[in-house]
């Protein structure tokens, strides 16, 4: 059994512990919490028998109970809730965009065509990973090219993270406001990414797109031209082109 307060850390109660040792927990835990007038009782030992007659997988609950409810204690960013969370060891702090583009350590243009084609199906793995349950903050805006796709110089890079970070947020409005799904399938929560890519228009994306798609279609005519049946060279240089292509 567990025996907490909104300001107390967890006291596991292990079925091992004498009598005497579980007292003092529960004088302690009632001591602070006796501005609420509440008594106090050890359920540890009925908890625990009773627990052991649920089969697996069954689980008893109040009407009210919701299972978002329960997973409000998983907080991003919290050190001791995010297994993820690592930026409390020593010299390990939280990165933004800006600071990336300034150190140089964010690559905004220069990319190869494979680059692309890599970023490009990453992005889409991460929307899928948020379309079957996960959070937008742990999968699609762990990508800093969605974050503020104006500062990317890459034509194409530029085209497909507009698309992507519009795309994201048409699809969470949709599924937000339509409600046909459960709370434990799908996750709404934007964790204050609502105003990324806010000023930009759908025309922009599209046009974005379009001077992507163009200016793929005049590199691979370009190959075209001078591609014969012993340039082999050329012919692997245009396959990145065209799955490039293929995906804008």
């Amino acid at each position: 059994g567990v025996l907490t307060d909104s300001s107390a850390s967890e006291v596991e109660v292990d079925s091992k512990w004498t009598s005497g040792r579980r007292q003092n927990i529960a004088h302690s835990v009632t001591n602070r919490l006796s501005h609420l007038n509440t008594e106090w009782v050890d359920i540890t030992e009925e908890f625990t028998y009773l627990a052991a007659q649920l089969s697996l997988g069954e689980l008893i609950q109040m009407t009210n109970f919701r299972l978002f409810d329960a997973m409000t204690a998983v907080e991003i960013m919290d050190p001791k809730m995010d297994a993820n969370y690592e930026w409390h060891k020593p010299n390990r702090h939280p990165v933004c965009m800006n600071e990336l583009l300034q150190s140089g350590k964010l690559k905004v243009s220069g990319h190869s065509i494979a680059e692309l084609v890599g970023i490009y199906d990453e992005i889409l793995c991460q929307i899928t990973s948020w379309l079957n349950g996960n959070t937008l903050a742990q999968t699609v805006y762990t990508c800093f090219y969605l974050l503020d796709p104006t500062k990317v110089e890459d034509l194409h890079l530029r085209a497909f993270s507009l698309c992507f970070s519009k795309m994201t947020q048409h699809m969470r409005r949709v599924v937000a406001t339509s409600k046909v799904y459960a709370e434990d399938d799908q996750q709404t929560i934007n964790y204050g990414f609502s105003q990324v890519c806010a000023g930009v228009t759908e025309q922009t994306v599209l046009a974005a797109l379009k001077e992507s798609e163009d200016k793929l279609q005049h590199v691979i005519k370009q190959f075209q031209q001078v591609l014969n049946e012993e340039d082999a060279k050329s012919n692997e240089e245009m396959e990145p082109t065209k799955a490039l292509l293929n995906r804008v």
